[in-house]
């Protein structure tokens, strides 16, 4: 990361804030042994012996009991780091921990950026930039499939990938370059149709399955957003409630309660959702409720699927079609709600849908949920059953640089089989290569490091 000197010794809270049992200040660099033994009475016991939990109390520069903790020293390299850490467990409470590392500070340690001690460790060859970035999307995952798609790409299986991809570009490279710096040699070279055929079935295809994961890696990573909209005292508090189980939203009688935006998340069969409850779409003039209004309209604009809800018991309104007009062409699942009540003989819905796009509800009783909540994810997966347990899914960084070598490799392939001079394709095929190597970081520059390292919460 920019101007952070890579031999200093760091130090951070790894911990939430919040009060806990346990709390953890990490320190990582050259300096930590001789910095322990400043700060922590048991310090030369402790760094003696490695990779052991010793029970002593964090001083002062004054001598002052800070507090007790049990602390463990574990030398290079095999750290996480690939340095020198140490880490200091203690009372979990923010007054004790923060006391603690203004006493390692004190004692020489200087307050680590945001995701500096992954940074080290991407530096130190304990990790690729892909499982770098993984580390903190395991840390964020708000599903257990999420959880599974970050853990799948911490464990090196995208950078496996991806080195098996790029071996094919260099072996298809060395080819074209042999044929083209000693094109009167006796070489074994395959013919320029060979080479790309070769490029096809093992960089290209290989390349085209990552791509077509990672629509549905983005929608684990950062969830889809599902905007309930319809005019007032239509139900979709009430559906809020009873898709979260709790009652996170004010239902009345009275429409118009609801005048800004609620939002929750939901894990929908392990695909995060974040739901929000919207004010009724009306005219108005009431002040606050028309900025209700805007919000809402706003929020569906940019929302991955829109709910829009109408009461099933009463006819179709003027009100109706006016929400109904609020909302831009987004994906719309229409849902007739308040289906235990008798369904009012003039209901019209097909006056604002097709008859057979709408799904009925209760969000009373429940009835209807199920196949709500599965067509709500059909239609954020597009059709797609979703990620299976060996599903590798790129972020949206990866993908680009998995579109952009394709098209590179591409390129190189209609070369070959166009009869274009050999030097084009190889020119594509050292582009290819390189959009590989930024998703792993050997060739990433200190712009995409430090856009990455800094979305990392501060003591990871």
């Amino acid at each position: 990361m920019k101007h952070l000197p890579e031999n200093d010794t760091i130090a951070a809270i790894s911990t939430p804030i919040g009060a806990g049992g346990i709390g953890i200040v990490r320190i990582s660099g050259p300096n930590s042994s001789e910095i322990l033994n400043k700060f922590f009475n048991n310090g030369a016991r402790t760094v003696a012996n490695p990779r052991k939990m010793v029970l002593g109390w964090v001083v002062d520069n004054g001598g002052l009991r800070v507090d007790q903790a049990l602390v463990v020293f574990m030398p290079a390299p095999r750290t996480y780091t690939g340095q020198d850490v140490a880490e200091i467990q203690a009372h979990g409470g923010p007054m004790p921990l923060q006391k603690i590392l203004e006493t390692v500070i004190s004692a020489g340690a200087r307050p680590a950026a945001p995701g500096e001690f992954t940074y080290r460790a991407f530096l130190n060859g304990k990790i690729d930039l892909s499982q770098a970035e993984a580390v903190a999307e395991v840390i964020q995952a708000k599903t257990a499939q999420a959880l599974a798609a970050a853990q799948s790409r911490l464990a090196g299986r995208l950078a496996e990938q991806i080195d098996l991809i790029r071996q094919e570009l260099i072996a298809v490279l060395a080819q074209v370059e042999a044929a083209v710096d000693f094109p009167d040699e006796d070489l074994e070279i395959l013919s320029e149709h060979d080479l790309a055929r070769r490029l096809e079935d093992r960089a290209m295809s290989p390349l085209k399955n990552l791509l077509a994961q990672a629509r549905t890696g983005l929608l684990l990573q950062d969830g889809a957003v599902v905007v309930l909209a319809g005019k007032p005292n239509v139900g979709k508090s009430s559906l809020l409630n009873a898709l979260l189980h709790e009652d996170r939203a004010i239902v009345t009688e009275v429409p118009g309660t609801t005048r800004d935006l609620i939002e929750e998340w939901l894990d929908l069969d392990g695909l995060p959702v974040r739901l929000v409850d919207t004010a009724g779409l009306r005219p108005v003039t009431d002040v606050v409720e028309e900025q209700g209004v805007s919000r809402a309209v706003a929020r569906a604009a940019r929302a991955d699927l829109v709910l829009f809800l109408i009461d099933g018991s009463e006819p179709l309104t003027d009100e109706d079609h006016q929400a109904r007009g609020f909302l831009s062409e987004k994906p719309i699942l229409p849902v007739i709600n308040k289906i235990d009540l008798s369904r009012h003989p003039a209901l019209r819905p097909d006056l604002l849908f097709p008859p057979e796009n709408w799904l009925a509800i209760s969000a009373l009783t429940g009835q209807g949920l199920d196949s709500l909540c599965q067509a709500v994810r059909q239609s954020l997966l597009q059709g797609d059953s979703g990620p299976d347990s060996t599903a590798i899914l790129p972020n949206l960084r990866q993908q680009l640089d998995l579109g952009a070598a394709l098209a590179a490799t591409e390129a190189a392939a209609s070369a070959l089989k166009n009869g274009r001079p050999p030097e084009l394709a190889a020119v594509d095929l050292r582009e290819a290569a390189y959009h590989l190597d930024e998703i792993t970081g050997q060739a990433a520059s200190d712009e995409v490091l430090n856009q990455i390292f800094s979305t990392f919460c501060i003591g990871k």
